[in-house]
């Protein structure tokens, strides 16, 4: 008999974009394809790219004074008993691993690794002003135009990707002394 032909594997459609991991401060959305349009067979190729994508989503700022994403990551442990006691775990910095959930005791000076990842849209680091966030487990830039694997930044207006005019600089001689300390100028 004949053999079959081969079937080179071909992308479906994407799926609709998955629900947001944040409502605020930057969160991640992810959509999939599968190779069955067609799928390969008798010894077809697989479909070549991206099986799974992602998208920055609900990127105004969260409200100041409250726990930031990666404490409540932490603050989860609090009513899992470890060494059959109870914590109060805030996070702590891993340079080396910043998309693991390392944490500790609020009074204690130990800290566990809590998590192999932290979830999709964690900032990378705590406390700086960096937009680089973690994704599946990796830390990925993310530039001011919220675009991942992007290095776009602010000018010195502060207008992302902006060329410097729209803004110009003020220089006057302040001899005056006025009230106490700083003054607003």
């Amino acid at each position: 008999g004949k053999l079959p032909e081969t079937v080179k594997g071909g992308w479906g459609m994407w799926s609709p974009w998955s629900h947001c991991t944040r409502t605020c401060g930057a969160g991640v959305q992810s959509a999939e394809r599968e190779c069955n349009n067609p799928k390969p067979e008798f010894g077809g190729k697989y479909c070549t790219g991206e099986r799974k994508r992602y998208r920055i989503c609900n990127t105004k700022a969260c409200p100041t004074g409250k726990p930031s994403f990666r404490e409540m990551q932490c603050s989860e442990f609090d009513t899992v008993p470890y060494k059959n006691e109870l914590y109060d775990w805030i996070p702590v910095t891993n340079p080396a691993s910043p998309c693991e959930l390392h944490c500790r005791p609020a009074d204690e000076q130990f800290s566990e690794k809590m998590l192999d990842a932290v979830i999709d849209g964690t900032p990378c680091f705590m406390g700086n002003s960096s937009r680089n966030i973690c994704i599946n487990g990796v830390c990925k830039a993310v530039g001011c135009d919220y675009a991942i694997d992007s290095n776009a930044v602010e000018d010195r207006c502060g207008v992302c990707l902006g060329d410097g005019s729209a803004c110009h600089t003020v220089e006057k001689m302040f001899d005056e002394r006025e009230g106490f300390g700083y003054v607003d100028v």
